[in-house]
């Protein structure tokens, strides 16, 4: 278990301004150890948000398409452990606000919008497309970080893979290891302040 215990206390308490948390997590079911075994990722899913604390976290997945997800109801997967890990990404309040009117907006016609499997398979293969109202996890939080500002890097958002999420972030490292030990961690670090 890895945590920046200097970065999270300043995320506690508030006093180092505006964030966007990308989460990258290990789900133990079939799917995404086929991911993760085909493409060399150590992650095979992300979520974004815009508040650590008493907050959602937003992606898509396989059958049920745009997704809240609540880590603190699923810290594990069928009783095993759910691998994570949690960047901070330092903004503006502008992009901030910006990255949340963005998830609000795409949440309000997310049922027009449904996973894409084909896409999924493209990105693997490096293939450029573009799908129209179809999104991976990453092609999601890579069009949501890009349309708010927070990543100036052109990436070619359908080809996006949760490896680049963690190469691109990783000075920006808050914590590594299990959902259920983040949100301990967390509960424990808020309580001391």
């Amino acid at each position: 278990m890895h945590f920046a215990d200097n970065l999270l206390k300043k995320i506690v308490s508030q006093d180092s301004g505006y964030y966007i948390y990308i989460l990258l997590t290990d789900y133990p079911d079939k799917v995404s150890k086929s991911l993760k075994r085909l493409g060399f990722w150590r992650y095979s899913h992300v979520s974004v948000s815009t508040s650590l604390f008493e907050s959602d976290f937003y992606s898509y997945v396989g059958k049920k398409g745009f997704r809240i997800e609540q880590p603190v109801s699923h810290p594990t997967f069928r009783g095993e452990p759910v691998g994570c890990a949690l960047y901070a990404i330092p903004v503006t309040k502008e992009v901030c606000e910006s990255a949340t009117k963005q998830i609000t907006r795409h949440a309000a016609v997310a049922g027009s919008y449904r996973y894409s499997y084909f896409g999924l398979v493209l990105a693997y293969f490096g293939i450029k497309h573009k799908l129209k109202k179809q999104h991976t996890c990453t092609s999601f939080v890579s069009e949501m970080l890009h349309n708010s500002g927070a990543i100036k890097k052109r990436l070619f958002r359908r080809l996006v893979t949760p490896e680049h999420f963690r190469r691109l972030f990783a000075k920006n490292l808050v914590y590594k290891g299990t959902i259920k030990d983040m949100l301990k961690k967390t509960n424990s670090t808020r309580a001391r302040m």
